[in-house]
């Protein structure tokens, strides 16, 4: 079985944009944003070389590995 990896992200503005197509590719339902759009995902072992390409495009910034 699979571990997931955590992560504390941030969303730029660019990446609000397509929050629910990414949302919805990596498998993030009901994430809570903060007001500075902040929020705690879980990424699959399979997902975590889409998931840095998708910080390296700046969709959002990866504050803290959890």
């Amino acid at each position: 079985m699979s571990k997931k990896k955590h992560f504390e992200i941030k969303f730029s503005k660019k990446g609000l944009e397509r929050k629910d197509d990414i949302c919805c590719h990596f498998g993030w339902r009901n994430i809570h944003l903060t007001l500075n759009g902040h929020c705690n995902v879980s990424v699959l072992p399979e997902h975590l070389e889409a998931f840095e390409e998708t910080a390296r495009r700046h969709f959002f910034s990866i504050i803290k590995w959890l």
